[in-house]
């Protein structure tokens, strides 16, 4: 992959004249149309924090990037950083305020830090706007 933004992916060959630009914006995110928490199950764990600088450059090239934003705060939850994935649901709710999912992923984090008021409003947020959230090709 070395293009992302919230419309399309770019991806190009190795060995077919693009070897330069592989290595000047490749991102190596593999099983990228799989679930977070399958991805988790197949990368080794040596491999994560990798990915996890794979996600952040996508987002510092594309900072409106809702899929790598929502990726990256799961991958954080799934690492048990909630505090870290708080602050990706967050920015990713600033980008959009209509996307439930984040809603709910920031109610789990809070709930699990022991904020249950945040978490009960953000659970609110998110079951009044699951049904109306739009994803890049309807992708979570």
């Amino acid at each position: 992959m070395v293009y992302w933004d919230n419309f399309g992916v770019i991806f190009v060959r190795k060995g077919s004249g693009n070897d330069e630009i592989i290595r000047k914006y490749g991102l190596n995110i593999k099983y990228f149309n799989d679930l977070v928490e399958s991805v988790l199950r197949k990368y080794n764990p040596d491999e994560i924090p990798d990915l996890v600088k794979n996600y952040q450059e996508a987002i510092s090239r594309q900072p409106d990037l809702l899929l790598a934003r929502y990726r990256l705060g799961l991958i954080y939850q799934q690492l048990s950083s909630c505090p870290m994935a708080v602050n990706q649901f967050k920015e990713l709710i600033k980008i959009d305020n209509k996307l439930g999912s984040a809603h709910f992923r920031l109610a789990e984090c809070y709930q699990k830090a022991g904020d249950f008021i945040s978490a009960i409003s953000e659970e609110e947020l998110g079951r009044k706007y699951f049904k109306e959230e739009k994803w890049w090709k309807g992708r979570r």
